[in-house]
């Protein structure tokens, strides 16, 4: 993919980057929900949508997901009771709702639309069960950054080789092998 980008795509910072996507400098970015926002509050008159990447058969094409919100009660909470009552509460569809619209994400609760018209072709993939939890949703504290760091050498190098002995050896680190 890096053939297609930009020449200097190394010394883009993020900011850098979604101001010129948002001021359509570029083409597109190949990012998570995430950004969305972030490119509305540099340029909100834009027409930007949100797609899932492609599989070789359109009918195999999968939606990678990952929980970003995730609200528990402490089993050593002094106030479980009252916690309780507030996911109760949180988790009315009315209430869900309101988060949603607020957030913008698809939610878990039965019957809540997500406010988002960028994520439709998503929502509709994971209404089809066409879905996958991302990798990421498994690894140790860590492991984001340490993979991050490992693709940018492969960016830099191009050393298939030396990416994946970074690789096995940076699993092994954060996994203490």
């Amino acid at each position: 993919m890096r053939d297609y980008s930009q020449p200097d795509s190394l010394g883009v910072g993020y900011e850098q980057a979604i101001n010129a996507f948002a001021n359509g400098e570029t083409a597109m970015m190949y990012q998570g929900t995430w950004l969305l926002p972030l490119v509305l509050k540099a340029n909100p008159d834009m027409n930007v949508n949100v797609f899932p990447l492609p599989a070789e058969k359109a009918e195999d094409t999968r939606v990678g997901t990952n929980m970003d919100l995730g609200i528990a009660v402490s089993i050593d909470s002094e106030h479980k009771e009252e916690a309780k009552l507030f996911l109760e509460w949180l988790s009315t569809t009315e209430n869900a709702q309101k988060l949603a619209d607020m957030e913008g994400s698809p939610s878990l609760i039965k019957d809540v639309k997500a406010a988002t018209p960028q994520f439709a072709s998503l929502i509709d993939l994971m209404n089809e069960g066409k879905q996958f939890r991302i990798s990421r949703a498994y690894w140790k504290a860590g492991m984001v950054s340490e993979i991050n760091n490992v693709f940018q050498r492969l960016l830099v190098n191009k050393d298939v080789d030396e990416f994946l002995l970074d690789l096995d050896n940076s699993v092994k680190m954060i996994y203490n092998q």
